[in-house]
């Protein structure tokens, strides 16, 4: 139990020296969000914006829709854990939930985040 505990402290710290750089990347972009100039430089050719702004409300749609169902799994996932309401040989099971919840949160999360990047890839990166 001890070394499991030790596992899961290693996995956290090495995803919050992970993210904690990725975090202060993405919140550079003018509103909040994370341009394609942003993460690829500036570039020469437009794209057409009617479609940019679809696709942009689009991903921010799903990615925030995703991202609040994996957190409420992570949450309930969490509060089983915690109280103890699962038997002893069911918690690998849970724990192992538990990681693959906060990975689709943080997958989501980051769609929702580079909306705008990615909106422009999909066209092509016309503008990228």
């Amino acid at each position: 139990m001890k070394k499991k505990v030790l596992v899961v402290l290693f996995f956290l710290t090495l995803c919050m020296a992970v993210i904690a750089p990725m975090s202060a990347f993405a919140a550079t972009g003018g509103a909040g969000d994370v341009s394609c100039s942003d993460t690829f430089g500036k570039g020469t050719g437009t794209a057409d914006q009617t479609i940019t702004d679809t696709l942009k409300s689009v991903i921010k749609i799903i990615g925030g829709a995703g991202g609040l169902l994996f957190t409420l799994a992570v949450m309930i996932i969490a509060i089983m854990i915690i109280f103890g309401s699962i038997s002893a040989q069911k918690r690998s099971t849970y724990w192992t939930a538990l990681i693959g919840c906060f990975c689709g949160a943080f997958v989501f999360f980051g769609g929702y985040k580079f909306a705008g990047a990615i909106a422009q890839l999909a066209q092509g990166g016309a503008a990228c």
